[in-house]
């Protein structure tokens, strides 16, 4: 089972404090790299969409020298400042759905790396302003090297475009191709690389798997379908695409979903951890606490909870989140905590 343990990143001090910003930041930056036989789940922020104490739930996903964001929801960009990240640092995406929390600064990150990176790449050695600078930067946007893979089923990155991204990205230039003007594609942001779907009558259910990285630093994603929303449906094909990650087969992301326990006996029962989502209130589109806690026991001891109400998780006299001693006494692992705290 994975166990917590903080990585070491000096001290957290304010910055820009006479601006009234509010801002903070750790001394070292966030690394990116694990050790190539060491799994690392991290989590940017462990809470709900509306959390004001735990910020969304975004994950990284390191081994070697892979990094997998998944999901990058509103509040990622800031969060990942304080560690001294930016979105021109993600190489790769997974993208669970797309409600704000999970896709709210994709737009940013796909801005980003069509028009901000490639102009840092042609500074490096050529002088702003030439035809030469301007002619690079057309070469690197060409070539789309400073794009991040985006790991999602083609499926859903139509609907992730079409419903989601093309309003705020899509009209950022007239696109021709020799006939008439019409909006960019989500194939000038990202670089799309659609996992393998597969069939397994196993798993009950649509499932992908991708394997992200080289040699020792390979990491290999299940994608599974979820139950998330709407709330009243009977079957996963009346749901909107939703889905969980099995990792390596030793971790299950649930991303959110509601309660499904058919999912812990057909999809993730090799799992050695589980991090699964959770509300304190029944009904609704998300997994509720007392469902989880009628669990068998050697289930619940491998999970970790997270997207949890900050009402769930309240902040002591010395600014950390409690509430643990509930879950502990359930027989849960605990409830999972973000950054710097990481899991490996």
């Amino acid at each position: 089972m994975l166990k917590e343990i903080t990585v070491d990143l000096g001290k957290y001090f304010p910055v820009g404090h006479r601006l009234k910003m509010g801002k903070w930041k750790w001394e070292l930056p966030f690394p990116l790299q694990s050790d190539p036989d060491k799994l690392r789940i991290s989590f940017l922020g462990c809470g709900s969409a509306f959390s004001n104490n735990q910020f969304q739930s975004n994950l990284i996903v390191t081994k070697g020298k892979t990094s997998v964001f998944v999901d990058l929801g509103t509040k990622a960009t800031f969060r990942m400042r304080e560690f001294g990240l930016s979105v021109n640092d993600i190489k790769h995406i997974i993208v669970t759905h797309s409600h704000a929390d999970h896709i709210g600064s994709l737009e940013e990150c796909g801005l980003k790396a069509r028009y901000e990176a490639p102009v840092k790449k042609a500074m490096e050695g050529y002088t702003p302003g030439t035809p030469a600078f301007l002619e690079r930067i057309n070469e690197i946007k060409a070539g789309k090297e400073m794009l991040p893979y985006l790991h999602v089923p083609y499926e859903y990155a139509k609907a992730l475009w079409e419903k989601s991204l093309v309003g705020g990205m899509g009209y950022s230039e007239s696109m021709t191709n020799g006939g008439p003007t019409q909006p960019m594609g989500i194939d000038h942001f990202f670089r799309l690389t659609p996992p393998h779907k597969i069939f397994n009558e196993k798993y009950g259910r649509d499932v992908w798997e991708c394997t992200i990285g080289e040699r020792e630093s390979a990491i290999h994603f299940l994608l599974y379908r979820t139950k998330h929303i709407p709330d009243m449906t009977r079957t996963l094909e009346e749901n909107f695409f939703s889905c969980g990650l099995i990792v390596d087969g030793r971790v299950m992301i649930s991303g959110d979903t509601q309660f499904d326990p058919e999912v812990f006996m057909r999809i993730g029962d090799k799992c050695e951890t589980i991090f699964h989502d959770c509300q304190s209130f029944s009904g609704g589109v998300h997994a509720y606490y007392g469902d989880l806690r009628g669990l068998p026991d050697e289930i619940k001891k491998k999970i970790y909870l997270y997207h949890c109400d900050d009402g769930m998780r309240p902040v002591d006299d010395d600014g950390m989140l409690g509430g643990d001693r509930r879950v502990l006494d359930d027989g849960f692992a605990g409830f999972a905590m973000p950054m710097p705290c990481v899991y490996e």
